[in-house]
C-alpha cells in the first residue's frame, strides 16, 4: 500500500514503548486470557450438568 494512501500511517508513533509498559500490557493480556479460559471451563461444565439434569427429568416424566 502506498504511504500517502495509508490511513493508519498517521496513527503510528515513532516512539518506542517503555519496557515496563510493555511488560504490564503483556501481564494484563495474560490475565484476561486466563480469566476467559476459567470462565469458559466453568460455563461448559454448568451447561453439561444442566443438560444431564434436564435429560434425567424428561426420562422420568416418560415413565
Amino acid at each position: 500500500m502506498d504511504e500517502k494512501n495509508n490511513p493508519f500511517h498517521a496513527l503510528e508513533s515513532d516512539a518506542d514503548c517503555p519496557p515496563d509498559l510493555r511488560d504490564d500490557l503483556i501481564a494484563e493480556i495474560d490475565l484476561m486470557r486466563n480469566v476467559l479460559m476459567a470462565a469458559d471451563t466453568c460455563i461448559h461444565n454448568i451447561v453439561g450438568v444442566v443438560t444431564t439434569f434436564m435429560s434425567g427429568l424428561s426420562s422420568t416424566d416418560q415413565k
